[in-house]
């Protein structure tokens, strides 16, 4: 029994020893599968690499460039809008000027107004007066008469001042 055992022993050693030799060979292989299949997926030349660069390049120009023209039509449309909101400003002053001016006639037409009702009621105030002075003169220098029972009766109408 010792004997098939040793046999078993001596062909894993064989064994061993083969792939010791041939395991090298089989990692070279491996290696330039490996390498060959990445330089597939790789740029192959330096003409490839430069054109890639160069497109990445004009991605970007293309990219800054719609930047710059959404940027210059930021600025027009601000601009455009700051000119509209300075001739509404203007617009506005004037009309506020224009307003000023028709307050300060209208209120020189309400003192104008108040002057010529203070004048009117300052002349009936006088015209009364004279009035009444005069109907007191012209009492003072008739002779009074005898009044009968009828002429006492009659009322004496005055004029009294509504102020």
């Amino acid at each position: 029994m010792l004997y098939p055992v040793m046999l078993l022993g001596i062909g894993f050693l064989t064994a061993c020893l083969f792939m010791a030799m041939l395991a090298p060979l089989i990692h070279e292989r491996a290696v330039r599968l490996t390498v060959r299949r990445l330089a597939s997926k790789r740029s192959r030349s330096v003409i490839d690499r430069r054109a890639h660069a160069d497109q990445l390049r004009a991605q970007f120009a293309v990219s800054v460039r719609r930047l710059e023209n959404a940027v210059e039509d930021a600025q027009t449309k601000t601009a455009s809008q700051s000119c509209e909101a300075a001739k509404k400003s203007a617009e506005i002053h004037n009309l506020k000027t224009e307003l000023r001016t028709r307050n300060i006639v209208i209120l020189r037409f309400q003192a104008r107004e108040l002057m010529r009702r203070s004048t009117t009621r300052t002349i009936i105030k006088v015209l009364v007066f004279l009035f009444e002075r005069s109907q007191r003169q012209s009492e003072r220098a008739r002779p009074v008469p005898i009044l009968g029972e009828r002429e006492a009766r009659k009322p004496t109408w005055r004029i009294v001042s509504a102020a």
